[in-house]
C-alpha cells in the first residue's frame, strides 16, 4: 500500500553539500491528504432550533467517518446547516454502533434554517445529502437523580422532570417534542407502564415533524432490564410512526436471575397496529433473551403495516442464553411489513438461538423491500442473516462483513447454521441480491445456503474466505441462483457452478487476526468486480467504483471495501514506507 502511495508521489531531491563532503538526500513528499469527512446517517430529521439548553434547540447527532479529533470540535471540525454554522458543539467521539463510526452532536441554534448538513474538517467538506428540517417543538429534560415531576419545567435543563413515561404521557407532549434523558451515573429503574420501562403508544407524529426520545449526547444513559418477562421499550398501538429513539444503553442487571417461560423478554418490541417512519438509532443492546421462537434484542412481530422503518448504528452484543438453543430467537427479528433499512449495525457474540438478523413473514403476511447493508456480523452461534418464509422482491444484502458465524454447528449438528441463509418455503418467489460482502472463517455448514425451488438469488462481488474447509455454497431443492465475480479462497471444496467468472486467489486482507478486511495493494479483488448500480458506496462510505489499479478505468472491487490507496489501519501499523528505488544521486 505504501509503495503504491510513493509511486504516485512526486519526489523532489535536494543535494546538500556539507563541508565534510558528505551529502544528504532530502525527500520531499506531499502530505497524505486528509480523508474527506463522510456523513453516513443522523439520529433525527426534524426538531426545534430554539429552546432547551442555552436556547440552542434540540441535539442533532451526525454519524460518519473522518470527523477529526474530539479536542478540535468547533475549531478545525465545524458543522453547517444550510450553509450556516451551528450554535453549539456538544460531543465528538465513538458511537454505540460500529466502532469505526464517530458521533458528532450539536445544537443548531436560532440562526439555522432548514437545509443540508455539512461537516468541514480542516477546510475539507463532507457530502451534503443529509438534511435537517427546523420544526417547532418543546424539549423535556428527564433526570433520575435531580428530576421532579411536579416542579419540572419544559425546556429547562436545570429543572428536569423525573419519569420518562409520565412525561411522555403528558397531554402537552406531541409532534415536534423530544424527551432528553440524562446520564447521571445511576442506572434508570423500571418505573413505567405495564411492566415496561417505557411504553410508546397513543401518540401521533406527523410527516416531517417527528417526536422522539434520546439520551443526552456523550452521557451514559443505562437502562437495565431486571425481570425475565418484560420489554424495556414497547412501541405499541396508536403510535402511528414519525418517531425516533436514540442514544440509550439497554442491558441487563448483573447478576441476572433467569425466569423460565418469560415470553418475549426483549429490549425493544414493535407490536399491534400500523406504524411507519420510525428511526431506531445509536443504541447499545446487551443481555436480552427470549423463551419463544422469535426475537431477543429488537422484535418486529405482529406488525401488520409496519413500514419505512430504519435501524441504524445499533450494537447488539452478547444476547441469548444457553437454554434458548432450541427456541430459535434472533437478535433482530422482523415478522411483517415492508421498506426496512438495517445499516451500520454491529451484531456481535449472538449466543444460541437463531443468530443475528432474521426476516420471517408471520402467518399469511409478507415482508418485502428490505435493505441490509454495511453491518458487521461476528461471533454468531447460528447464522448471520436469514431471509425466511417471505415472498416478494427487494431484499438486498450488501457491503456487510461476516466473520466466525455458525459456531453452534459442531455442538448440536445444526445443518442450517452458517453465515447467510435464504429460503422460501411459501413458494412466493422471494428475490434476494447478495452483493459485495465478505464471509470469513465460517464455522457452520455453509457460507451461503439457498433453499426451495421458488427462491431467486443473485450473488456477485463477494469474498468467501474459508479457513476450515466448510464449503462456499450449499443448496436444497432447485432454487434459481445466478452470479459471478465472487472471490473464493481457502477451501478445497468445489466452486458453485453458477459463478460465471470466479476468482480463486488470496484476497490479501490488511489484518485477518484483527478482522480488518480492507484490501492490500496488489489484491486480486481490486477492480475485478462488476459495476453494480445497487452498491454506490463501500463499507467506509467511499464512492464506488474507483480506479484502484490505475489502468484508466474505474471498476468496482470485490468485497465490501474499495481500495483507495490511502487507507491507514487504525492501530498496529508502525512499518514505515519502503524507501524509493532508482534514484540517481549526483554529487556537486
Amino acid at each position: 500500500m505504501f509503495k503504491k502511495m510513493l509511486s504516485r508521489a512526486k519526489i523532489d531531491i535536494n543535494i546538500l553539500l556539507l563541508p565534510t563532503m558528505f551529502f544528504i538526500i532530502v525527500l520531499s513528499l506531499p502530505a497524505i491528504a486528509l480523508a474527506k469527512p463522510v456523513i453516513l446517517y443522523t439520529d433525527i430529521l426534524t426538531g426545534p432550533n430554539t429552546g432547551g439548553e442555552n436556547n440552542n434547540g434540540i441535539y442533532l447527532s451526525i454519524f460518519g467517518k473522518n470527523f477529526g479529533q474530539s479536542n478540535k470540535l468547533g475549531t478545525t471540525t465545524r458543522v453547517y446547516i444550510n450553509n450556516t454554522e451551528v450554535a453549539s458543539y456538544k460531543y465528538l467521539g465513538t458511537s454505540y454502533g460500529r466502532s469505526d463510526i464517530q458521533q458528532l452532536s450539536i445544537q443548531p441554534g436560532a440562526g439555522v434554517s432548514s437545509g443540508a448538513i455539512k461537516v468541514a474538517v480542516n477546510g475539507v467538506d463532507s457530502n451534503t445529502d443529509h438534511t435537517f428540517t427546523v420544526k417547532p417543538g418543546d424539549i423535556y429534560f428527564v433526570n433520575n437523580v435531580t428530576g421532579n415531576q411536579l416542579t419540572g419545567v419544559i425546556g429547562n435543563i436545570n429543572k428536569p422532570f423525573r419519569y420518562p413515561q409520565e412525561t411522555f404521557n403528558s397531554s402537552g407532549f406531541g409532534p415536534g417534542d423530544y424527551i432528553v434523558m440524562r446520564g447521571t451515573g445511576t442506572n434508570w429503574a423500571f418505573e413505567g407502564d405495564d411492566s415496561h420501562f417505557l411504553k410508546i403508544y397513543n401518540k401521533l407524529g406527523e410527516k416531517d415533524n417527528y417526536f422522539g426520545i434520546m439520551g443526552y449526547p456523550g452521557e451514559l444513559v443505562n437502562i437495565p432490564r431486571t425481570l425475565g418477562g418484560n420489554k424495556v421499550i414497547k412501541i405499541s398501538g396508536g403510535t402511528n410512526g414519525h418517531f425516533s429513539l436514540s442514544g440509550l444503553r439497554l442491558t441487563k442487571v448483573e447478576p441476572y436471575t433467569y425466569i423460565p417461560n418469560s415470553s418475549n423478554a426483549l429490549h425493544i418490541s414493535f407490536a399491534g397496529e400500523a406504524k411507519s417512519y420510525i428511526r431506531i438509532v445509536n443504541l447499545f443492546l446487551s443481555g436480552a433473551h427470549s423463551d419463544v421462537n422469535g426475537n431477543i434484542a429488537i422484535g418486529v412481530a405482529d406488525g401488520d403495516g409496519i413500514s419505512f422503518t430504519k435501524v441504524l448504528g445499533i450494537h447488539m452484543y452478547d444476547n441469548g442464553l444457553p437454554y434458548e438453543d432450541s427456541l430459535k430467537p434472533s437478535s433482530m427479528y422482523v415478522g411483517n411489513g415492508h421498506d426496512y433499512e438495517f445499516a451500520w449495525n454491529h451484531f456481535e457474540k449472538q449466543n444460541y438461538g437463531k443468530g443475528g438478523m432474521r426476516v420471517k413473514a408471520d402467518g399469511s403476511g409478507l415482508v418485502y423491500n428490505v435493505l441490509f447493508h454495511d453491518n458487521i456480523i461476528s461471533d454468531s452461534y447460528s447464522f448471520g442473516t436469514m431471509i425466511d418464509k417471505n415472498g416478494g422482491s427487494g431484499f438486498e444484502i450488501y457491503n456487510n462483513t461476516y466473520s466466525d458465524c455458525g459456531s453452534g454447528y459442531l455442538s448440536g449438528n445444526h445443518d442450517g447454521y452458517g453465515c447467510i441463509r435464504i429460503l422460501d418455503p411459501k413458494g412466493q418467489n422471494t428475490e434476494v441480491k447478495i452483493y459485495n460482502n465478505v464471509i470469513y472463517n465460517n464455522k457452520g455448514s455453509y457460507a451461503i445456503r439457498v433453499e426451495y425451488d421458488s427462491t431467486i438469488v443473485d450473488i456477485r462481488n463477494n469474498i468467501i474466505y474459508d479457513e476450515i474447509d466448510r464449503g462456499y455454497y450449499a443448496k436444497s431443492g432447485n432454487p434459481t441462483v445466478t452470479g459471478g465475480n465472487n472471490l473464493y479462497f481457502g477451501s478445497a471444496k468445489p466452486l458453485p457452478s453458477w459463478d460465471s467468472n470466479p476468482v480463486t486467489e488470496d484476497p490479501l486482507f490488511i489484518d485477518l487476526s484483527g478482522r480488518d478486511f480492507h484490501l492490500q495493494s496488489g489484491s486480486p479483488a481490486i477492480d475485478t468486480g462488476l459495476n453494480l448500480s445497487q452498491v454506490t458506496n463501500d463499507h467506509d462510505g467511499n464512492p464506488r467504483p474507483m480506479d484502484g489499479d490505475d489502468n484508466g478505468t474505474a471498476t468496482q472491487d470485490i468485497g465490501p471495501y474499495e481500495y483507495t490507496g490511502t487507507y491507514i489501519p487504525p492501530q498496529g501499523d508502525s512499518t514505515p514506507p519502503s524507501p524509493p528505488t532508482g534514484l540517481l544521486v549526483v554529487q556537486q
